[in-house]
């Protein structure tokens, strides 16, 4: 499997998370988020959650931080887990990572995105404060922006357009559009 269906693979838990820590959202926009993440998680590890960065202070799929890791363990799990539990190829090590970088993207939504007026410049707040800020942040959010648009964006390798109920309402709208045109 290629880098990017194995990113791909992670899309359930991906928005199993954000749609359990970000319900303030509209169905559309925890999309964009969802599809925001996989890009993340390609550019920082290529969906490889053995993956370590940052002189190895950053591990696994989201690439999360070792004082990130300590401050969202103690806030989220009363500081349960080790830092070597988001560690590795196993689904639950995989599932852990993914769970803990939904949850730095929350806390940086409520730190700085909250506030903004719309949507897009929320998610790119949170997409650059993932990563730092400054230049650094800027180009983080620049890079992942082009990979989302060429390997996550509605229509690009499967993704869909809509999920969920609002498939199914499209679906049926186009039955019901389908129907008025065949009775003439």
């Amino acid at each position: 499997m290629n880098e990017v269906n194995t990113v791909k693979s992670f899309e359930p838990i991906i928005r199993k998370y954000v749609n359990t820590y970000f319900e303030i959202l509209t169905p559309a926009e925890r999309e964009d988020l969802v599809r925001r993440y996989m890009a993340m998680i390609y550019h920082e590890s290529r969906g490889n959650n053995a993956a370590k960065g940052d002189n190895g202070r950053s591990f696994g799929l989201g690439q999360i931080y070792l004082p990130t890791f300590t401050e969202v363990n103690g806030k989220y799990f009363n500081g349960r887990y080790k830092h070597s539990d988001i560690l590795g190829k196993t689904p639950a090590a995989e599932d852990l990572n993914i769970h803990f970088g939904i949850l730095v993207l929350k806390e940086k939504f409520k730190a700085y995105a909250y506030g903004l007026k719309d949507w897009t410049s929320k998610l790119n707040m949170i997409t650059k404060r993932y990563n730092g800020a400054g230049q650094k942040a800027e180009d983080y959010l620049k890079t992942v922006q082009a990979i989302e648009k060429k390997y996550f964006a509605p229509g690009a390798g499967g993704i869909p357009i809509m999920a969920g109920n609002s498939a199914i309402m499209i679906f049926l709208l186009s039955g019901i559009a389908l129907s008025f045109f065949f009775r003439r």
